[in-house]
């Protein structure tokens, strides 16, 4: 079958990981389309497409008889997963970009944030590769100075903002 491992077993993993890569940007399409209508449906299908490629040939490269087929399988699941997060991830930038001017009056919020996760990890970070970046919720693993750096992004991008007559002006000394 479509969803089938190496071995010929389809496991409820593999179908749940084929479900989010192909469901994922339908459903992008629809929440995109009811959010913002203007938004631009030929650079979302082509990503969507370009994802669509990328998991069907690492399906592909899984179900192949060779000793390699379990790494592709487990590098094909996780590409899924990410054509899932990556594609809620764009809706939920839809979702909040109208907020923008709210979000944007708080910076030191979003600074607060970004210590707080990067302190989570000295609290309650695993060890992985000699490097204690990690946290672990359930079957999720991931590293929380990533959404920290995004957030400092947004910091350092209104702080600047606000202070931009001073970023213009004249060096002087004294």
């Amino acid at each position: 079958g479509l969803a089938a491992g190496h071995d010929g077993s389809t496991g409820p993993e593999l179908v749940g990981a084929l479900l989010v890569a192909a469901v994922g940007p339908l459903a992008a399409m629809l929440v995109l389309h009811a959010v913002d209508p203007g938004f631009d449906s030929i650079l979302v299908t082509t990503a969507a497409m370009l994802t669509a490629i990328g998991t069907a040939t690492l399906h592909s490269l899984s179900l192949t008889q060779e000793a390699d087929a379990m790494f592709y399988q487990a590098i094909w699941m996780r590409h899924a997963s990410f054509v899932g997060a990556g594609f809620m991830a764009l809706v939920a930038g839809a979702i909040v970009s109208p907020y923008l001017d709210q979000i944007r009056a708080y910076p030191f919020t979003l600074f607060g944030i970004a210590l707080a996760l990067t302190a989570t990890t000295v609290v309650f970070g695993q060890t992985v590769n000699g490097a204690r970046l990690w946290l672990r919720t359930g079957p999720i693993q991931f590293q929380p100075s990533e959404i920290a750096r995004l957030l400092l992004a947004g910091f350092v991008a209104v702080y600047l903002y606000d202070r931009r007559h001073l970023v213009s002006a004249p060096w002087r000394l004294g």
